[in-house]
């Protein structure tokens, strides 16, 4: 009797040293290296870290900051091997998966080829697009809230959107739609002509859009070959938007047969969408449809 109880004794003992064993094994986490390093025109360093490489833990996050120089902006977090950003913000929250490069790219300022003209309305308006260099030509194409062109508009490479949670992460009103920050207008930083043109230019808000929806006169006409609107102010001058369509995954879509750009508001209705003009050759108006990961074009405003 003496024997097996000694034998079951011990076989609870050599489980208890195997569960042990397990459990401390199931809490020993891989530990991977992430590298930083940034291109000409700015400095990249880890929040809380000295150096430019560290070891952390497997699903811990570390925080990249950037810093462009005076004459240059930041152009997004890339992965080595990899043309697509994953992040625009100059702070990223990074989550350790990997053994990882981490690259912060910065591109020089460019000087705004547009010209102001004053229509007459509270704001002037750019004579050409973000990306162009006259007034008929398309220029780029932008997510909302992004300042890099991107070869595919969807909501896995939207600068905020977190892919895991499916929800939003800056920009928003309501708790349906992700993390709850109350901002309805993009910051300077996530301001397309801001960043890219400086000297006072931006996106233009809800209001001044829907200024010039209403107190212009709007004439479907042709530019130097491309179909767009001519639109005149009350003081008789007049800018022209080309029909520049719109882009999603790596598509283009309706160029030279409707035009889209964006406002610097949010929709705060829906929260997946900011507010943006839409035309095509027998209307004009405001569009909800597209949502703010769909690349469209912007043409800035100045006081």
């Amino acid at each position: 009797m003496k024997k097996y109880s000694l034998l079951f004794g011990m076989v609870i003992i050599f489980s208890l040293l195997l569960t042990s064993c397990s459990k401390e094994k199931e809490n020993d986490s891989i530990v991977y290296n992430i590298s930083l390093t940034a291109t000409e025109g700015g400095v990249a360093f880890f929040e809380n870290f000295s150096g430019m490489s560290i070891d952390a833990p497997t699903g811990s996050y570390v925080t990249a900051v950037a810093f462009p120089d005076e004459t240059y902006m930041f152009y997004g977090w890339y992965l080595a091997g990899s043309n697509i950003p994953v992040s625009t913000s100059l702070s990223y929250d990074l989550l350790v998966e990997e053994n990882m490069v981490l690259i912060a790219k910065f591109k020089k300022l460019d000087n705004a080829p547009a010209e102001m003209v004053d229509l007459g309305l509270s704001v002037k308006w750019a004579s050409c697009n973000v990306g162009a260099t006259s007034p008929e030509e398309t220029g780029t194409y932008y997510a909302w809230g992004e300042t890099v062109e991107k070869d595919d508009y969807a909501w896995s490479s939207y600068s905020w959107w977190d892919n895991r949670m499916d929800y939003l992460t800056m920009y928003c009103t309501d708790n349906l739609y992700g993390i709850v920050d109350n901002r309805t207008s993009l910051e300077s930083a996530d301001d397309v002509a801001s960043t890219l043109w400086g000297c006072g230019w931006r996106m233009p808000t809800h209001a001044e859009q829907d200024e010039l929806l209403n107190d212009c006169f709007w004439e479907w006409t042709m530019l130097n070959g491309v179909y767009g609107y001519r639109v005149t102010g009350p003081n008789g001058k007049s800018i022209f938007l080309p029909a520049v369509g719109y882009r999603i995954g790596d598509k283009y879509y309706n160029i030279g047969l409707s035009g889209y750009y964006w406002s610097n508001s949010l929709d705060t209705d829906c929260n997946n969408n900011a507010l943006y003009i839409v035309f095509s050759g027998d209307t004009y108006g405001w569009g909800r449809f597209y949502e703010r990961y769909v690349g469209l074009c912007v043409r800035p405003v100045c006081e």
